[in-house]
């Protein structure tokens, strides 16, 4: 037997909540975690109502989804602005299949779209840094270059706030 949705009771739950006890359908279940993240950013005060909101996207689905709730959250205030920075850390074959989805997805819901290169930044390619003798891995380096890149690049397109997901 196929069980409803608990908030609509119109469709087929796809998603059961153990700690409420819902069961939701695809559409309740989106409408719910933008409602969770709505009283989140207001609880904590985390975006003014004319802000300039970078958000840091790698194309993968943690950093996609994050900038869909917030456009969904955003487009109800006018005065602030949603943008996408994505950081091409020149690692050959890594981000190409990234930037590509990346650029799709910004493009379909009309989002800015900032791409900027650790070659660009800091003169080098992560690439060239692998292949030099140091004392951390190149994870290591990668991780406190990119956040330094969308640091950044926020402060260059004058953001106001930036989110990462």
């Amino acid at each position: 037997m196929v069980e409803l949705c608990t908030r609509c009771e119109d469709k087929s739950s796809v998603y059961f909540r153990p700690y409420s006890g819902e069961r939701l359908c695809s559409k309740c279940f989106n409408e719910t975690i933008v409602e969770k993240v709505k009283r989140t950013i207001n609880r904590f005060n985390m975006f003014e109502y004319d802000n300039r909101i970078a958000v840091g996207v790698s194309g993968g689905k943690d950093s996609l989804t994050l900038l869909k709730i917030l456009w969904e959250i955003e487009k109800e205030q006018p005065k602030s602005e949603l943008v996408a920075i994505c950081i091409d850390e020149g690692i050959e074959g890594y981000r190409d299949e990234a930037l590509g989805i990346t650029r799709k997805f910004c493009k379909k819901i009309n989002i800015e779209i900032h791409v900027k290169s650790f070659q660009e930044l800091f003169g080098e390619t992560m690439d060239d840094i692998a292949v030099r003798e140091r004392e951390l891995g190149t994870c290591s380096y990668c991780g406190v270059l990119r956040r330094k890149a969308l640091n950044q690049s926020a402060i260059d397109i004058g953001a106001d706030r930036l989110a990462t997901g």
